[in-house]
């Protein structure tokens, strides 16, 4: 814990004057001292995504922010929104076929994952959005296997399950990536979280967010 305190003031210099190797570092470092919550580390984080002017820099800061933010952060939870509603889908103005190689969406989409609250309505919309018309494959399975992270029983009792299984296995059907098997893997680990009997008996009984 020392030892991430005494990185702060480091890392708002390295900001303004290091090199970007020393800033990977310092971030790396961050993600091996820091305990989760840890309000600085975030606080550092956070900054180090919205100013750091290297994508090799704010990739790694946003993908540690999935595993120090505490749960329900609301600040964290509005900067991968921000990523996350983007206007880069298929059909939107800044959709590119081959992806963005600077976007953080997946990282976003971790974050979530991890951050949000069970039942969010508008991170539960952003990800089945991303699962069928993202022109990654990384960022469609890290929103398959998000979906289950952030379900919970009322969304699915109302139907949200069968949609949820119907978005997820026509962006299977629709996908001719080469890989394709990691998508329906990921799905196919998702489907058995959203419906996976649980019923002394085996029976189903509505997925395991009942009860």
């Amino acid at each position: 814990r020392a030892c991430a305190h005494a990185l702060f003031p480091c890392v708002a210099r390295s900001w303004q004057r290091e090199a970007i190797a020393t800033r990977q570092v310092i971030v790396r470092t961050l993600g091996v001292v820091a305990q989760r919550g840890n309000e600085e580390v975030v606080k550092t984080l956070l900054a180090c995504v919205e100013k750091d002017n290297c994508f090799e820099v704010r990739q790694p800061a946003m993908a540690l922010l999935a595993q120090l933010a505490s749960p329900e952060d609301e600040r964290v939870m509005a900067l991968a929104l921000e990523h996350l509603r983007k206007k880069d889908l298929r059909g939107q103005p800044l959709f590119k076929p081959l992806g963005d190689p600077m976007a953080l969406t997946k990282e976003a989409l971790q974050v979530l994952a991890n951050v949000a609250p069970r039942g969010s309505e508008e991170v539960w919309s952003l990800l089945l959005r991303r699962v069928v018309d993202d022109s990654v494959i990384a960022v469609r399975i890290a929103a398959v296997e998000a979906l289950a992270s952030i379900a919970d029983g009322d969304m699915l009792a109302d139907g949200g399950a069968r949609s949820t299984v119907q978005t997820i296995a026509l962006a299977m059907l629709d996908d001719q990536h080469l890989d394709s098997h990691r998508l329906h893997s990921a799905a196919e680990a998702t489907f058995k979280a959203l419906m996976r009997p649980s019923g002394p008996d085996g029976e189903a009984a509505g997925g395991v967010y009942w009860g």
